[in-house]
């Protein structure tokens, strides 16, 4: 399966239903909402806002925050702690590998792992431990041992996790696209769409929230709504373009 990276060291994810609800009535778009910033160790947990859908989990590494969002709805945030210098973490598209509640590091032995979830099988994954309140990790992202246990819940083998940052060049993923959402629609690894063309396939999802994923590796776009693809553009940017 081909490689993918991200188009952009951060991950295009967001809600559109309001806007575009907003531009259709003729009235002004909800205004942006600045949440509080939360101390070291401190997250919130509303899955009461979106009960059903496709999760998506992105962790901002210069933020040191993790978010999860259902059916495109944020359901809860959490303060988390990264890789430390020399030990970074990876960039990118990941999907869950492997899942374990009571775990051991077999990189660093005696190292409790609780609620693992493994990104890579080189040794980065999502677990419980400390939030010093900076990166302090060998890699992992560290998260607070009540809101790993709740996301873990939530998550299974092939949940989607996308790690940013705009310090550094995203690495790769083992998995497409495709991971980002289920999708019912056609295989975004299908490259027989001409380049410059447009699928365009509303009808397969008349409602719900858009998420859009930028792949500079497939050159492609791929547009999602309700956790259905409706839309795939392959296209080859000029380097001038490039930010």
């Amino acid at each position: 399966m081909k490689m993918l990276t991200l188009a952009l060291t951060s991950a295009l994810f967001f809600n559109a239903g309001g806007i575009a609800q907003s531009r259709a009535q003729g009235t002004a778009p909800p205004a942006i909402t600045v949440q509080p910033k939360l101390k070291p160790g401190e997250f919130e947990w509303h899955p009461e806002r979106s009960p059903n859908g496709p999760l998506l989990v992105v962790c901002s590494i210069d933020d040191q925050m993790l978010y999860a969002y259902r059916n495109g709805v944020q359901i809860a945030r959490s303060t988390v702690s990264t890789g430390r210098k020399g030990k970074t973490t990876p960039s990118g598209v990941f999907t869950i590998l492997q899942r374990k509640i009571d775990h051991e590091s077999s990189i660093y032995k005696g190292a409790k792992m609780p609620y693992m979830q493994r990104l890579t099988w080189t040794g980065i994954a999502m677990h419980a431990g400390e939030l010093p309140g900076y990166p302090a990790s060998a890699g992992c992202i560290r998260l607070p041992y009540k809101f790993s246990k709740l996301i873990y819940g939530e998550m299974k083998n092939g949940s989607t996790v996308v790690l940013t940052s705009k310090k550094t060049t995203p690495s790769k993923s083992a998995g497409p696209a495709s991971i980002l959402m289920d999708s019912e629609a056609r295989d975004p690894a299908d490259k027989s769409v001409p380049k410059g063309k447009v699928v365009w396939e509303p009808n397969k999802s008349f409602h719900g929230p858009i998420s859009i994923l930028l792949s500079y590796a497939d050159k492609t776009v791929y547009v999602w709504r309700n956790g259905v693809q409706i839309c795939l553009l392959y296209t080859s940017p000029s380097p001038r373009d490039r930010g």
